[in-house]
């Protein structure tokens, strides 16, 4: 006759109570190293854009406006002004990546003449689709610049996706 074993309440308890805390162990220090991430991804972005915004602090409370897919309005430039003189990179084809708490993402930029030519998300390992971001590739040729907008619900694949620019252009220098 074999004997039933019963596992105690109280060990099931203490169990509980050693799981939860490490959770919430690994939660509170993973958490607080993601948010300086994103701060340090947007002082990069905001130190690019130095000319838009004062601060830090003004780039994250900015207002941000929605243009649909293809509708961006066109520079503004003084009356009779010269288009600012475009970078200049070495010829080629150059990759680069970006990185976020939701995943990783690969630009590869295509350089001719010097100027930017094409520009796409070529891997995107994120856990979101990066079809909600497929907008930023265009807008880097059309500035000539890994300074792109954001996107509403994707502001982490955008950071990537800026980083992953720059570090591509950055091999092009």
């Amino acid at each position: 006759m074999a004997k039933s074993r019963k596992i105690a309440k109280s060990l099931v308890t203490a169990s509980g109570a050693v799981a939860l805390t490490v959770y919430t162990t690994g939660y509170a220090r993973t958490e607080s190293a993601s948010r300086q991430f994103a701060r340090s991804v947007a002082e990069r972005r905001v130190a690019a854009i130095s000319a838009r915004v004062a601060s830090v602090q003004d780039g994250l409370e900015a207002k941000v406006t929605v243009y649909a897919p293809g509708d961006l309005p066109a520079p503004d430039r003084a009356a009779g002004a010269a288009p600012a003189a475009p970078k200049m990179w070495k010829d080629g084809t150059y990759r680069g990546w970006g990185f976020s708490p939701h995943g990783n993402i690969e630009a590869e930029v295509a350089i001719e003449g010097g100027r930017i030519a094409s520009a796409v998300i070529s891997q995107c390992r994120t856990r979101y689709s990066c079809a909600v971001i497929d907008t930023l590739p265009p807008e880097v040729v059309r500035r000539q610049s890994p300074n792109i907008d954001y996107v509403s619900g994707a502001t982490q694949s955008a950071d990537a996706f800026f980083e992953a620019v720059v570090a591509a252009l950055d091999k092009a220098r």
